[in-house]
């Protein structure tokens, strides 16, 4: 293991809730803050995103195994197995190609910078393994290290663009609340087609007309519609749904209020640490940069615990099996990643500003997405899977995860290449064809609608 890979691979063993703080303490160095101010940023930050990645996990551990027991009663057997994004995302440190990204993602984001090409200074270097999971499964395909690189590369630049598209979304008061902050995280590039597809549903009458959003919920059935009994009450359905017991089904409920209550209390913490350094940042670009916005990206776990996002990720547990089984040519069961639907559903309640009617819609349409591109990518996940000596399960002939078939970039690229390579049929180019004229048709012709969005009130019935 030469000298990059050493220490590349000791820092993302740390985790993002070490190196976070240490990102932040470098930045708040590097852009003139005082080491004291900076020194206590960093930390406060880093207990943000432990109380953050504890809830999740909490909330993972929780709604996991009432997926899987879905899973059990329904009998479902497809050949392609959800192993979930862990699993994924060590196959993507595993392969050779994946210390490289990392320099490369940095140097491409702060290029792009300097020449204005986005707005994002993406400190989210934990979540890079997205990028480095392209890069692997193009390697594999094509069997050109340098074609992998370049992968990720291309993965980056359209992930940095993303982020700097939404980031008005993120900001909005209606929404998330989050000014100067957005995602370039791998769960957001089907946000164009997201877009689409909530335009889509404002136009279709009484679907466009309802006013569902947390604050009109609550503000319709008082008590009974405040986000910690919504979580309550919607775990109570999952737990039921999925044949637990009484205590099994006050875990499940327990701990979707909780999501509701503490992800947003945390988000507060890891703000008032975030701020002072975005600040700085902000202050030193425009010095140098007039007139330049910069957002910080961060990973999108920040916002799992809206109430919105997660009525929709419960709510979207068992829909995701049904879909599963009903459609036509899908090999993939939805399995691990069950649980963190929270990720999924962040782009199905965005668009909407946190409408559920309409959350649950969309999600619904992108979750039948997913699961086919995730299905479809099988193969080749499998074969990596395969060279990092991962265990196959003996009931699954391929593996994948949900979290491969959101981050519709992966699928993009590898399916442009995999037809010329032999690793796949033609058919597998075609679609992908289809699916990148459309991608980028929506992302030009709804080019204004995050603005438009956040800067008006979609007038609704109460």
């Amino acid at each position: 293991m030469g000298l990059l890979e050493e220490i590349v691979g000791t820092i993302m063993s740390a985790g993002p809730t070490i190196m976070m703080p240490i990102i932040i303490t470098i930045l708040g160095l590097a852009f003139g803050q005082k080491p004291g101010k900076v020194i206590r940023s960093a930390i406060t930050v880093g207990v943000g995103f432990i109380g953050i990645y504890m809830t999740v996990d909490l909330f993972i551990g929780s709604v996991g195994p009432a997926a899987a027991a879905m899973v059990d009663r329904l009998g479902v057997r497809l050949t392609a197995f959800d192993v979930g994004w862990p699993v994924v995302s060590a196959i993507s440190w595993g392969m050779p190609t994946a210390y490289p990204v990392i320099p490369v993602s940095l140097a491409v984001n702060i290029a792009m910078l300097l020449l204005g090409l986005t707005r994002t200074l993406d400190i989210d270097v934990w979540n890079y393994w997205a990028f480095c999971l392209t890069a692997a499964l193009v390697y594999l395909v094509t069997g050109n290290y340098i074609m992998g690189i370049v992968a990720a590369a291309i993965h980056c630049i359209l992930a940095l663009k993303i982020s700097d598209w939404v980031a008005p979304i993120v900001a909005d008061p209606e929404n998330f609340n989050l000014p100067g902050l957005s995602f370039p995280h791998g769960n957001m590039m089907l946000a164009p087609y997201a877009f689409l597809i909530d335009k889509v549903l404002t136009k279709i009458p009484g679907i466009g007309e309802i006013k569902a959003d947390p604050e009109s919920i609550r503000k319709r059935f008082g008590v009974l519609g405040e986000p910690v009994l919504l979580g309550f009450v919607l775990g109570i359905v999952l737990g039921v749904i999925a044949g637990f017991d009484v205590w099994g089904v006050a875990n499940v409920a327990m701990v979707s209020a909780a999501t509701m209550l503490l992800i947003p209390r945390m988000v507060g913490i890891l703000m008032e640490g975030l701020m002072p350094i975005a600040e700085g940042v902000r202050e030193f670009m425009s010095k140098r940069f007039p007139g330049r916005e910069i957002i910080i990206g961060m990973d999108a776990a920040i916002v799992t615990g809206y109430p919105a996002v997660v009525a929709v990720a419960l709510l979207l547990v068992p829909i995701s099996l049904i879909l599963a089984v009903i459609m036509p040519g899908n090999i993939l069961l939805p399995y691990s990643d069950l649980g963190g639907l929270v990720f999924y559903a962040i782009l199905a309640v965005a668009p909407s500003k946190g409408n559920i009617v309409r959350g649950l819609l969309s999600g619904t349409i992108q979750m039948a997405l997913i699961i086919y591109i995730a299905g479809v990518m099988s193969p080749i996940v499998t074969e990596a899977a395969r060279i990092v000596g991962f265990a196959i399960p003996a009931e699954a002939l391929y593996v994948s995860s949900l979290d491969a078939g959101s981050n519709t970039i992966h699928w993009v690229i590898t399916m442009l290449l995999a037809p010329f390579y032999g690793k796949g049929p033609m058919s597998w180019l075609y679609f992908d064809i289809i699916f990148i004229i459309g991608f980028f048709a929506c992302w030009w012709f709804l080019r204004n609608e995050p603005k438009r969005i956040s800067a008006t009130k979609i007038k609704a019935k109460r």
